[in-house]
C-alpha cells in the first residue's frame, strides 16, 4: 500500500490512497498484477517507477544490529555544530535555534522525569453496600452521579459554558 500511494522511496501514483490502494491489492494480489490492469491514462504511475526496489527495501531494510551501536549518552547540544547545521545549511533562524538549545541546556539540569505514580493519588475506597442499593422511593434523577459544585456538570448555574465548534462558548463573536 505504502508503494502504491509514494513513500520515501518511489513517487504517488495520482488518484490512488489509502482505500484503493487497499482494494486493489484485494482484488490483484501484488502489484505487478496491478499495475497490468491499471489505466495509465486514469491513474499514471510515475516514471521511474521503482516499485521493485522499494518492494525489496521493506522486506529487508539496512539495519544495524543493536550489538553494534555505541552506548547511548546524554551530553549537553554542540551548539555550534547545531548552528553551522541548521542555520548555515538548512536556512533556519539563528536565534530560534539559539533559544532551543538554551531550553535543551536548561531541561537538562533540571532532575530526572519523576514516576507515573507521582502524577495520581490514591482515592479511599467508596462503601460498595450503600452504592448498591438505591434509596427507598428514589427516581431515575436520584440515582444519578451528581456533579461537584462549579464542576460545569448538570446544566448548574455557574457551571463552565459548553464547548462548541469555536471553542468554548459555543459560537462566532459577533
Amino acid at each position: 500500500m505504502c508503494i502504491l500511494m509514494g513513500c520515501d522511496y518511489c513517487g504517488t501514483i495520482r488518484g490512488i490512497g489509502a482505500v484503493r490502494a487497499l482494494k486493489l491489492i484485494k482484488e490483484h494480489g501484488s502489484i505487478e498484477a496491478l499495475l497490468e490492469a491499471l489505466d495509465p491514462a486514469k491513474f499514471p504511475p510515475p516514471d521511474p517507477f521503482p516499485y521493485k526496489e522499494s518492494h525489496a527495501f521493506f522486506k529487508n531494510p539496512e539495519v544495524t544490529p543493536s550489538a553494534e551501536l555505541p552506548p547511548m549518552k546524554w551530553v549537553a547540544p554542540d551548539e555550534e555544530g547545531l548552528i553551522q547545521f541548521l542555520v548555515n545549511e538548512k536556512n533556519f533562524a539563528e536565534d530560534r535555534v539559539r533559544k532551543a538549545v538554551a531550553r535543551i541546556v536548561q531541561a537538562k539540569s533540571k532532575g530526572n522525569q519523576g514516576r507515573l505514580e507521582s502524577f495520581f493519588s490514591v482515592l479511599p475506597k467508596a462503601n460498595t453496600d450503600s452504592a448498591a442499593k438505591p434509596k427507598a422511593g428514589a427516581g431515575k434523577e436520584d440515582n444519578k452521579r451528581k456533579a461537584a459544585p462549579g464542576s460545569g456538570a448538570g446544566g448548574a448555574k455557574g457551571g463552565s459554558a459548553k464547548k462548541g465548534k469555536f471553542g468554548v462558548g459555543g459560537g462566532k463573536k459577533k
